[in-house]
């Protein structure tokens, strides 16, 4: 069986085309949810004024962020 050199190269776009393909879901899944966060909070907001239910979920939201930041960096690593 032989190997053309192409087959490296078709590899390797293979796997590039992998990565940017699991960074446009993460960016998906994670923006989709991030809405859904958004209009839980403007909800709390909006039905229970002054209660400081929303203020109460800003570390949840800071720490939702920084996942999806740490989950775009690990895919990039993955295949870079």
């Amino acid at each position: 069986m032989s190997h053309s050199p192409n087959d490296g190269r078709n590899a390797f776009e293979r796997m590039l085309e992998y990565g940017r393909a699991t960074v446009r879901a993460l960016f998906l899944l994670n923006g989709a949810a991030m809405i859904a966060l958004m209009t839980l909070v403007s909800s709390l907001i909006e039905h229970h004024p002054g209660e400081g239910a929303a203020a109460s979920l800003v570390p949840a939201l800071w720490a939702f962020v920084a996942g999806l930041g740490c989950a775009v960096l690990f895919a990039h690593a993955r295949w870079s």
